[in-house]
């Protein structure tokens, strides 16, 4: 394969990342209009685990899908959080998802497979 197929291949595998992230924020949405908004966040954390793209998703527009929170509300409650977090060089413009659960989880990961001594203990 060559330089140009790869990067081809990396161009294809952004847009349908992008085309995943943009279908989920289309469904919190359509959530919260159905009076599910409640359960949207759910919904999303429970999409992540199968499908990691989702992380990149900004804090401030999955705030926009579900709350109907406007550009500049969405990224002062994202600044907010951040200065909770103590995150001091982060743009609530560019934060995503995995930044959010990092910092609120300090480190833990979302999406790992349970470890041998949760599979033991069921």
């Amino acid at each position: 394969m060559d330089l140009r197929q790869t990067s081809r291949l990396g161009v294809e595998a952004r847009m349908k990342a992008n085309s995943r992230r943009a279908a989920a924020l289309v469904r919190l949405r359509s959530m919260a209009e159905s009076g599910q908004g409640a359960d949207a966040l759910a919904w999303l954390l429970r999409e992540c685990q199968s499908d990691p793209a989702l992380l990149r998703l900004h804090v401030w527009r999955v705030s926009q899908a579900i709350y109907g929170t406007s550009d500049t509300t969405a990224r002062r409650q994202v600044a907010r959080t951040a200065e909770w977090c103590r995150a001091r060089d982060v743009d609530p413009a560019t934060a995503n998802l995995s930044w959010l659960l990092d910092e609120r989880t300090k480190g833990c990961l979302l999406y790992t497979s349970p470890s041998p001594r949760d599979r033991s203990v069921s």
